[in-house]
């Protein structure tokens, strides 16, 4: 029994749809249409949740990554987040907090590696022991590093990556034990880090020292080089830990108020540290695209309410046969859900396109979008499970009302000779109300694009305060064992820039330890000659180590004062040059020029002010200038021999120079290899690619919601036009004119355009704030994207309504009133 009644479902199941397959092959260019109009906006939602499951839901390669949070300082009185950590205040957390099992440092880092091969520049980073703990990572050979080996005096030890150690060392079981020259020492590896390792905070990571704090880092709490990771115990929330970290923070600030006051400890999950700046963007990103999912089912539910209207006489020839309402219905769903499949199948083939295109666009090539995992977006059975759920939401949502609409016949007004559908008012007024809702929707959209354009226009209008153009930027690391003073250094950089000066195409070239727009920075406390700071207020500056011609090959203007001269290099007598921003900060109402200013260590000198530059945006282009002060190499007050810098080289020559430079590094000391030449546009692309990833997209949808849109307000309009040809072509027997018809035909659409355009106005307003953190230099009810787009909106409902109007204004009055 149970078995027939499986039977003849299967049976019927089959009938409907070969039945749905033969009306929908008989009527291609409307099931083309549709599935079209589904692809685009499956396809649009699938590519979109493919990134938001790669930032945000997949689980990051770490075990228990639900426990491990970013640790940083947040400095509520000069309204600073997410800032660098001191070497005194981490050892404190580590032995005062308790809701960790881990706490580590890191700081990225290039290494000079030779021995077992040719020397070789490797990127990596030097960490503290419960660092690689507190991720969760335990080596596939040897062990991890211990806290003595932060000492001074401990004998150097290095782990190196799986991909380091098969290519430049053969996958060697008995590696363990072996030496290295890490820059200019020898370091013995300790331990194999597991193949699917991936450092979280670079690209690129082959090499972990330990770091190795210096006198200095330990006995002055104002140097803040590290950030922190750390592994909540078990049972501990975010919001335990943070809350310990507050009271941890108050009691060192009243320990150490000179360098504490105002300062805290500040938890981060990993999960939103890597994500960033996208995790809001993705947010709004995700909303965008479920409106023009919407706007799609509007446009197929639209299509087939007039379809449904075309097949009234279909339906009543059914319904006269015998097929009963539920039949009908079930007819109509299982046609929509044959579009939906077909849609769905296109749609991710475009998603598949759609995501090759923002890889090589975005993913691959800035380090930001790499980091949060985006390079490895793919379609995983999340995101078709996903697909899979739209395609039937879709389906029902553009299917069931035709569906029932089409069930709802009178058979003798469905079957009587010239009925023009006179009996089909409701579905009128529904395909009216899915063309006001369609142009609200893509109000709203075009609202937020407008908004984003504007941004980043404000954005790109910023000036940098240097010239990018032509700029090559190399990383040089030199070997602590060999250059262990500042004088052997320089001895070297000076040596360096005079052959990379004298190369063909070379117009200018400096040393800097801090490349604006990189991601480094430092800054450290000073003091003012003659003034003194409020008791709540601390002053600081960002230090840059430089060469002499360093700001005129940035392209960084002198606005008063003077240059460095060769006189000052030399470090004979402390001189510096100030920002802008630093000369508004702290000589407000004066010249800096002449004045003097020392950082706040013990024996520090008074450092001479000879100059005032132009302030740059180190950190990004969204964010305000530092107060930066740049001082000669030979002067480092610091106290270490400035052995890791950047070389800078303003040329025309492009790759042949980057060659020539190696060239000259390896003349100098054939131990050292120096780092790919980066151009300095990328990293000012770097800076830009989250807003313009946003826009793009954002502006995508935005010119698909209108497209269709136009698309729907012209199928609507044309169907009308066909509707209603009897009553036309009774008007203009009458008397009535072209333009008559064209002011009726236009009027009808351009009402409908307007209330979706007042509709889509409300909702743009009360939904702006959410676009808000997006925005740069522009308000979030900016007046002139609130004023442009309606203009916009209504121009594309004018062309789109106008067509059918000129269409209607051509009909034959004797054609229009034949007798059928």
């Amino acid at each position: 029994m149970a078995f027939a009644r499986g039977i003849r479902r299967a049976s019927t199941t089959f009938v409907l749809l070969h039945q749905a397959a033969r009306v929908l092959s008989k009527n291609a260019g409307f099931t083309a249409i549709a599935c079209l109009t589904i692809a685009v906006a499956i396809g649009a939602n699938t590519a979109v949740f493919s990134v938001f499951d790669a930032a945000l839901l997949r689980p990051l390669p770490f075990r228990d990554a639900s426990g491990i949070v970013t640790l940083s300082e947040k400095r509520t009185n000069e309204h600073v987040c997410c800032s660098t950590v001191s070497a005194p205040d981490f050892l404190d957390w580590r032995r005062m907090a308790h809701s960790f099992s881990h706490l580590g440092l890191y700081d990225t880092a290039h290494f000079s590696l030779t021995g077992s091969g040719d020397p070789e520049n490797v990127a990596g980073a030097r960490i503290t022991s419960g660092f690689l703990e507190s991720l969760g990572v335990r080596p596939q050979l040897g062990r991890t590093f211990e806290v003595s080996e932060e000492q001074a005096a401990h004998h150097r030890v290095a782990i190196i990556t799986d991909g380091l150690w098969r290519r430049r060392y053969g996958s060697d079981p008995a590696i363990i034990g072996k030496t290295a020259g890490v820059n200019g020492e020898v370091f013995s590896i300790i331990g194999v880090l597991p193949a699917d390792f991936r450092f979280p905070f670079a690209l690129r990571c082959d090499l972990l020292a330990p770091i190795v704090f210096t006198d200095d880092q330990l006995k002055y709490r104002g140097i803040h080089p590290f950030f922190g990771v750390g592994r909540l115990r078990p049972g501990v929330v975010p919001d335990q830990a943070q809350a310990e970290m507050d009271l941890v923070s108050k009691q060192l600030e009243s320990e150490h108020p000179d360098t504490n006051t105002g300062h805290a400890g500040d938890l981060t999950v990993l999960r939103d540290k890597l994500a960033g700046k996208l995790r809001p963007a993705l947010f709004v990103l995700v909303g965008a695209v479920f409106l023009v999912a919407l706007i799609a089912c509007a446009n197929v539910a639209n299509l087939l309410l007039a379809r449904a209207t075309v097949r009234r006489k279909e339906f009543a020839v059914r319904a006269a046969l015998g097929a009963n309402r539920r039949q009908l219905v079930w007819q109509s769903l299982v046609e929509s859900a044959i579009m939906a499949a077909i849609g769905s199948a296109a749609g991710i083939l475009l998603a598949l396109w759609g995501l090759d295109a923002l890889r090589g666009g975005f993913f691959a090539r800035i380090e930001s979008f790499s980091l949060a995992g985006l390079d490895r977006v793919a379609l995983d059975w999340r995101v078709l499970l996903f697909t899979l759920g739209t395609t039937v939401a879709s389906a029902l949502l553009f299917g069931i009302a035709p569906a029932l609409a089409g069930a709802r016949v009178d058979l003798n007004d469905a079957l009587r000779s010239g009925g023009r559908g006179a009996a089909a008012p409701d579905r009128g007024r529904m395909r009216s109300v899915l063309i006001v809702g369609e142009v609200a929707l893509s109000l709203v959209l075009l609202t937020g694009a407008g908004l984003l354009a504007r941004s980043f226009g404000a954005l790109l209008s910023v000036n940098l305060g240097f010239q990018p153009d032509g700029l090559l930027i190399a990383d040089v690391t030199l070997s602590s064992n060999e250059y262990r003073t500042t004088a052997q250094a320089a001895a070297f950089y000076d040596a360096l820039l005079e052959r990379v000066r004298a190369l063909s195409g070379v117009r200018s070239a400096a040393i800097t330890d801090i490349v604006p727009l990189t991601g480094d920075d430092n800054r450290s406390g000073v003091r003012i000659e003659g003034r003194a700071p409020r008791p709540d207020e601390r002053w600081r500056m960002n230090p840059r180590l430089v060469s002499t011609k360093y700001l005129e090959t940035m392209g960084i203007a002198i606005t008063k004062g003077r240059n460095f001269s060769p006189q000052d290099a030399t470090g004979s007598w402390p001189v510096a040059i100030v920002s802008e921003a630093a000369a508004r900060q702290y000589w407000p109402d004066l010249s800096p020029v002449g004045r003097r200013f020392g950082f706040a260590m013990a024996g520090a000198p008074w450092i001479e002010v000879i100059g005032v530059a132009r302030s740059i945006h180190n950190r990004a282009l969204d964010q305000e200038s530092t107060p930066d002060v740049y001082l000669p190499y030979r002067e480092n007050p610091f106290g270490y021999a400035p052995v890791s810098m950047s070389l800078v080289v303003r040329s025309s020559g492009g790759n042949s120079v980057a060659q020539a430079v190696r060239t000259a590094v390896s003349s100098l000391d054939s131990s050292l290899p120096i780092s790919s030449f980066q151009l300095m546009e990328y990293f000012v692309e770097a800076s830009l690619a989250s807003r313009k990833f946003n826009l793009v997209l954002f502006g995508i949808f935005a010119a698909l919601a209108v497209a269709l849109a136009a698309a729907g307000l012209y199928g609507t309009m044309s169907y009308l036009v066909s509707q209603r040809s009897h009553e036309i072509g009774i008007r203009m027997a009458l008397g009535a004119e072209e333009k008559n018809v064209l002011r009726m035909v236009i009027g009808n659409g351009l009402a409908l355009a307007l209330i979706g355009v007042a509709f889509g106005l409300a909702v743009s307003f009360a939904s702006a704030r959410v676009m808000a953190g997006l925005l740069f230099g522009v308000r979030a009810q900016d007046p002139m994207v609130f004023a442009a787009v309606p203009v916009v909106l209504i121009a594309v409902a004018l062309l789109a309504t106008y067509l059918p109007a000129r269409r209607a204004a051509r009909v034959d009055p004797l054609d229009a009133l034949r007798i059928e």
